[in-house]
Order: structure tokens, then C-alpha cells, then sequence
């Protein structure tokens, strides 16, 4: 692997009058020896040269320690810590940031890369921005290609501070693309400051748990338009992906929907993505009824999850826009 060299990059170079800061990429990875050298180059091509990579082998059986040892022999900024049991992105995640030297800390799965200028921007928009958080849009591949360069956020125009609010909002069931996607880059002194860290209790959501702790706490944080995350969407699960829960997502709204420090518009839109997700529980019962002219069967689910027909509602009119908007389209 071949990048900037290391010596002129490690510790502070002063870009427009301020040291560029040491980023930690923190990357949890389980089984992926077929994709984590794909995910390390894509750090080694960025225009930004003041990282280092910690790969948290997370309890693999294959050779993903064995592949991660070979590139860092050639690559000093990259690290390898290998945890003996497999405990979830989570629990990887947060040992990554406990040994982490940078100022702040981003994450990078172990199956996606980075366009060579995404580092620059989202350190840039940070210092522009006095932002705590920065996150950017990100593109969507599919079968190992861009497709079309798809971008996941229409609605991501212009950079923009991300409410509370907002943060729920974007993120209830039905759009097929939430903000939890959204892969940040945090500062490491302020989500300490905070008490904020990937929840290990989850296994689903853990993402935007800790997006919704740090912003309900008082964390500014920053989208930006231009997208450097190319995130690879699957058609059906791997090793390195994990499965929807819906359950335990609706019972982490309900919990926070409770919670009486919130604003009511907030505690409302979370019981109202509680709902949503117990919908999502029963969606195929009730479309597969509606399939087979099962009236009286159908009439009684959505009885029990009135929340289905928004449900539904949402996931039409987000095919429908995205259908629109496709490369397909545009080419048509």
C-alpha cells in the first residue's frame, strides 16, 4: 500500500494558519478478510495525511488479523487490536477509541471506503463550523459498484447543523436510507466530556444511539453535502453487516420517549418511531393477507398496528421519489 509518507505526516502540519489534528479511524471488523485491504487503501489515498487506523479484530475465524498484520508491516499508521471473543461493533468500536491518540475519532466499517478527499472536508467542516460532530453525505454501492454514484440524502443540500429533532426525524422507519447511516467524525475530548459511547447492549442502531446521547446533550453537530462515504449495501446480509431488530430498536425509542428531560415534540416523534418499528414487525403478515385476499386477517393486524398505514405510506412515497430520481431515470 503506497501514501503519503509518514514521517511529514504524523503530528501537526499547519494548513491555513492551524495544525491539521491527529484522527483516529476506528474500524471494527469481523470475518472481513475479503474486504478490509480495500478499506485500508482508501485511507492511505486520502489527500489528508495525519491518521492512523486502528482495525478492532473483532473475535474473526478467518484470516482478517492475518491480512491487517501484512498491510500495517508496509503502512505504520495502521494498527491492529485483536479481541478474543466477538462482542459486536459496539463493544469493538469503543476498545478502537479507548487506545485511540487522535483528537477525534472517526468510523470507517470494515466493508465500505472513502473517497481521497474525505478526510480534508470533514476536518475542514469541523474547524469551519466549531462543529463537535461531523458527518457527510454518503453513496450507496451496490454489488461492488456506485450505482449510478447514488447518493443516499436528497434532502442534503447545503451543510447543515443537525437538530435533535431532525436527528429523529430523518431517521424514522420508511425512507430505506435514515441518518443513522450517516458515519461521523466526533471529537474525542467532547463525547468523553459528555459520558457518550457506543451502547454494547445493541447490536442494531448503535450508530444513532450515540448520534441522539451526544446532541441531547449538547453536541453541535454538522452534515455535509458533498459526499467521501461510499457505503456498500447488500442485497442479503454477510458476516460484517448486522440484522435489523426491530423489536429492540422500538423499545430503545419507547425508553427514550420517556424520558422527561426531552422536549415533548421530541418524546412524541420517538413514540412515534416506537410505533413504526413494532409496524415493520407485522408489515409482511399484512401485505402478504392483503395479497391473498385475506380481509378479515389483514383488518386485524392493522387494528393492532394502526401505525402501518403511515408506515406504508412513507416507504411508497420514499420508492416513488427514489425511483424519480434514479440514474435510470435521469438517463431516460
Amino acid at each position: 500500500m503506497h501514501g503519503t509518507d509518514p514521517e511529514t505526516d504524523i503530528g501537526e502540519r499547519l494548513v491555513e494558519g492551524r495544525p491539521d489534528p491527529l484522527v483516529t479511524v476506528v474500524i471494527a471488523a469481523f470475518n472481513a478478510e475479503r474486504v478490509i485491504e480495500e478499506a485500508l487503501k482508501s485511507l492511505s489515498d486520502q489527500t489528508y495525511g495525519n491518521w492512523e487506523a486502528i482495525v478492532v479484530d473483532d473475535g474473526s475465524v478467518d484470516q482478517t488479523g492475518s491480512v491487517v498484520t501484512k498491510l500495517a508491516a508496509n503502512e505504520p499508521r495502521i494498527r491492529l487490536l485483536k479481541l478474543a471473543t466477538n462482542g459486536g461493533p459496539a463493544r469493538a468500536r469503543n476498545e478502537g477509541i479507548s487506545i485511540a491518540r487522535g483528537d477525534w475519532i472517526a468510523v470507517l466499517d470494515a466493508d465500505d471506503t472513502w473517497l481521497p478527499e474525505r478526510l480534508r472536508r470533514i476536518v475542514d467542516a469541523a474547524f469551519a463550523h466549531q462543529a463537535d460532530i461531523v458527518a457527510d453525505q454518503i453513496l450507496l454501492r451496490r454489488l461492488g459498484s456506485i450505482s449510478g454514484r447514488e447518493s443516499a440524502w436528497r434532502w442534503l443540500g447545503e451543510e447543515q447543523r443537525i437538530s435533535l429533532r431532525q436527528l429523529v426525524w430523518r431517521d424514522l422507519p420508511g425512507t430505506g436510507r435514515p441518518i443513522g447511516w450517516a458515519h461521523p467524525m466526533f471529537s474525542r475530548r467532547l463525547i468523553a466530556s459528555l459520558g457518550v459511547r457506543y451502547d454494547e447492549r445493541e447490536r442494531y442502531g448503535e450508530d444513532w444511539l450515540l448520534l441522539f446521547r451526544a446532541v441531547s446533550r449538547g453536541a453541535k453537530m454538522w452534515l455535509i453535502p458533498t459526499a467521501g462515504y461510499v457505503y456498500t449495501v447488500r442485497a442479503s446480509n454477510s458476516a460484517s453487516q448486522t440484522t435489523p431488530d426491530f423489536a429492540s430498536l422500538a423499545r430503545i425509542s419507547a425508553a427514550l420517549g420517556g424520558d422527561r428531560l426531552l422536549r415533548m415534540d421530541i418524546r412524541l416523534l420517538l413514540r412515534f418511531r416506537a410505533r413504526l418499528y413494532l409496524a415493520l414487525m407485522v408489515r409482511d403478515s399484512f401485505l402478504d393477507a392483503v395479497h391473498r385476499r385475506r380481509i378479515a386477517s389483514a383488518a386485524s393486524i392493522l387494528i393492532r398496528r394502526p401505525a402501518l398505514v403511515p408506515l406504508l405510506w412513507r416507504q411508497w412515497r420514499s420508492r416513488e421519489r427514489h425511483a424519480m430520481h434514479s440514474p435510470r431515470s435521469e438517463a431516460s
